[in-house]
């Protein structure tokens, strides 16, 4: 047999040996959230997907939207929530740090476990880059002023205590850039924005297998206050839903793109909601706005990061046994090559 073929078999083996998580099966049947428990006339509250089950015509979700490449968003995170009724739901995030997961509130709100996963386009099949259960609560941070009722400061952290350098050394995780103080003033209305997530994909409220985005233009919020009314404030964005392609179930937490420069892509909105009716009929998607979390951002990630260094001893989790093995794994791969290359 040829070097070569050695050499394919060996990096194979190496990929799905060592290197990558499974997403356990418990959750490739997840639902988006739902939010009986509120009863408003205009939109469903606390998760997108948060729409009555009258959908048109849904088609893979993110509605209306295109099946990601597998190194298209290596910043979108894919959340799973169990609640106390052992219920399991998905919502979206964005690596902003290298140790923080930004998402909306109403995915951390109110639930009983939470599991991230990092380099997935196929929720099913994956397997993922990294993951880690969040298990201590002060690692979970949402905004102190969210209101659930009325969706207002709709932004969330996630502090990921097990992810290490070696987990962005296969390019399947990398940061995503926020705004700066000097782009609170760009005026965003008019801009293609992209968004990506697991959204449903049928009426029945099922996520997406694969990885989904869009792109829409951003409007102004006097447009979508046409169909929000009062929900609508100063400090949410909106994305034009015409031609049924919107964010939709599931998409809740996903992060809001756009070029500001050439070259430089920035997350400007979270996924925080729309319209109950449906995410296909041409409504507006809503967005919490970044720019005005700047400060609320960097107060809780310098803390926990300062905090984390100090007080966070190495543990012996998942996430980090399998950072462990792929380092040491690499050790062996790299003796084996050596011995092909000498005696084939």
């Amino acid at each position: 047999m040829s070097r070569k073929f050695f050499f394919i078999i060996l990096v194979t083996f190496f990929k799905i040996c060592f290197c990558y998580v499974e997403i356990p099966s418990q959750f490739r049947d997840a639902k988006s959230p739902m939010a009986s428990e509120f009863n408003l006339d205009i939109i469903q509250m606390n998760f997108p997907g948060l729409y009555d089950d009258v959908f048109a015509g849904i088609e893979g979700r993110i509605a209306g939207g295109v099946a990601a490449d597998a190194r298209q968003f290596p910043y979108q995170g894919l959340m799973y929530m169990v609640d106390n009724k052992n219920a399991t739901f998905i919502c979206g995030g964005s690596l902003i740090t290298h140790s923080f997961l930004l998402t909306a509130a109403h995915c951390l709100y109110q639930f009983e476990e939470i599991s991230v996963f990092l380099g997935v386009t196929n929720r099913v099949s994956g397997p993922a880059a990294f993951s880690q259960d969040i298990t201590d609560k002060s690692h979970i941070i949402m905004h102190n002023l969210y209101n659930p009722t009325g969706h207002v400061n709709d932004i969330g952290l996630i502090y990921l205590s097990t992810l290490t350098a070696e987990h962005f050394d296969n390019k399947r995780i990398s940061l995503i850039t926020l705004p700066t103080r000097n782009d609170i003033d760009v005026n965003l209305v008019g801009m293609e924005a992209t968004v990506a997530g697991f959204g449903s994909t049928s009426d029945t409220n099922k996520a997406s297998e694969i990885l989904r985005y869009v792109t829409m233009p951003i409007i102004k919020n006097s447009m979508c206050k046409m169909t929000f009314g009062t929900f609508i404030k100063a400090t949410n964005l909106c994305m034009s839903g015409q031609g049924g392609r919107s964010v939709c179930s599931g998409d809740s937490g996903s992060p809001l793109t756009v070029e500001l420069l050439p070259g430089k892509i920035v997350q400007v909105g979270i996924v925080s909601f729309g319209h109950k009716h449906g995410c296909t009929l041409g409504h507006p998607g809503v967005f919490t706005r970044v720019t005005s979390y700047l400060d609320w951002i960097e107060g809780h990630v310098g803390k926990m990061t300062i905090e984390g260094a100090i007080n966070n001893s190495p543990n012996t989790t998942d996430s980090n046994k399998n950072s462990a093995k792929c380092v040491h794994s690499l050790n062996i791969f790299s003796i084996l090559l050596l011995i092909i290359f000498k005696f084939f």
